[in-house]
């Protein structure tokens, strides 16, 4: 077997990573010596142990990456982003120091409302090139998979351009992506909400008419949609396929969890303020809870989701940074574990599974999130060991995507 040291492996297509350290698969921690056989892209085999690593070892002549005591965890997965957007609403700060609420600075034109503005002012190609570069910080801390909503075209025309805009940045920079449908973000000062309730039901037909989404979310909020809003837009979405999450829980406790049920949800993300009897009912049902860190603190909410009660009732829970253009400035699934590691009360090994598996599971995507015999080979390759893994002087040393490495 060929022997190398750190060189580009874009062009094999069958090689042998190596670690005397320890493998997060997804699940659990494997002890070292490690040994993932790459082939094709896909995760040809993965033994834990010094026997499977003198038989792999000693196997077909294929490329030998020799790591040395690193750390291997599956790409990480943001299951909660709104990454095509233009502008940023770093005023708001101020008007929070005097008091506005989110629903206040909405209102008034900001928030959501202002972020459509000049999303819609920008042309395609300026929005690629912001995509561009946010999605490079996130891949320069891990992340391989992006839920990516729209939500900041409000019209008919201005959605599905920017559905179709995430299909051709996807194909052209070969980013995995997972788009949802988020037109019900809020609505235009200038519609009637009854039509524009029927514009956004006319959208998701068209959505999945042309396949450019096959999810679709709602913001359950006060200021935003209503319940009889949102369940009049999720009949007609789970009508045409779609798979259901919800914005809910933010603000105020608006049954959110009840709707979520009733429409077979696959989750109900920030989730802050629930009801008696809400987890019991999350447990049942499998829903997952996506926490959103970051968005709390930018908004000063002093509230975050009781995790570890989530976690110890039964109840799966994702971490995503919630990227945006004025709660949550974030493109680290890191930083976001730092945060849970402060303010969550979780362990590492619960916030590693929650920016991996579970997030990969809960945005439908069955083959990532894990390094299992058959799942598609994104692994970064970290300095730190799980017990250390979220601390800042952590590193990522290299990043595989479809066992095409793109960060070294």
């Amino acid at each position: 077997m060929k022997n190398s040291t750190m060189r580009q492996y874009d062009s094999y297509v069958e090689y042998l990573l190596t670690t005397s350290g320890n493998v997060w698969d997804g699940e659990r921690i494997v002890p070292g010596p490690n040994s993932i056989h790459v082939k094709n892209g896909l995760i040809h085999n993965h033994g834990s142990g010094e026997k499977a690593r003198q038989s792999l070892l000693q196997g077909a002549n294929m490329e030998h990456i020799d790591l040395g005591a690193s750390f291997i965890t599956p790409g990480l997965v943001d299951a909660h982003t709104h990454i095509l957007h233009a502008g940023n609403r770093h005023f708001e700060k101020e008007m929070r120091k005097q008091g506005a609420s989110y629903i206040d600075i909405l209102k008034a034109g900001g928030g959501i409302k202002y972020t459509v503005q000049k999303t819609c002012e920008s042309s395609n190609r300026q929005l690629k090139k912001l995509m561009d570069t946010r999605f490079l910080k996130m891949q320069a801390t891990g992340t391989t998979t992006i839920e990516v909503k729209t939500g900041y075209g409000l019209s008919k025309k201005d959605e599905l351009n920017h559905l179709r805009l995430y299909a051709e940045w996807s194909k052209e920079n070969k980013t995995r992506i997972v788009p949802t449908l988020l037109m019900a973000h809020t609505v235009p000062d200038e519609k009637n909400r009854k039509e524009y309730l029927e514009e956004v039901v006319d959208t998701a037909k068209i959505a999945r008419q042309e396949n450019l989404t096959n999810r679709f979310d709602v913001f359950l909020e006060s200021g935003a949609f209503s319940q009889e809003e949102t369940e009049f837009l999720l009949s007609h979405a789970c009508s045409l396929g779609y798979q259901i999450t919800l914005h809910a829980g933010q603000f105020s406790e608006m049954n959110g969890v009840d709707i979520a049920v009733r429409y077979g949800a696959s989750s109900i993300d920030h989730a802050e303020h629930l009801k008696t009897g809400d987890v019991e009912k999350l447990s049942e049902s499998g829903i997952v809870v996506g926490i959103l860190p970051m968005c709390n603190i930018e908004l000063d909410t002093n509230i975050q989701p009781n995790a570890r009660f989530l976690i110890d009732s039964g109840v799966e829970v994702f971490l995503a940074t919630d990227l945006n253009a004025g709660s949550s400035f974030c493109t680290s699934l890191l930083d976001i574990g730092r945060l849970a590691l402060r303010d969550l009360n979780m362990t590492n090994e619960e916030i590693l599974k929650s920016i991996t598996s579970i997030p990969a599971k809960t945005i439908g995507l069955t083959k990532i999130g894990k390094i299992k015999k058959g799942y598609i080979a994104d692994l970064g390759v970290w300095k730190n060991n799980i017990d250390k893994f979220f601390e800042k002087n952590n590193k990522l040393k290299m990043l595989f995507v479809e066992g095409k490495k793109v960060v070294n």
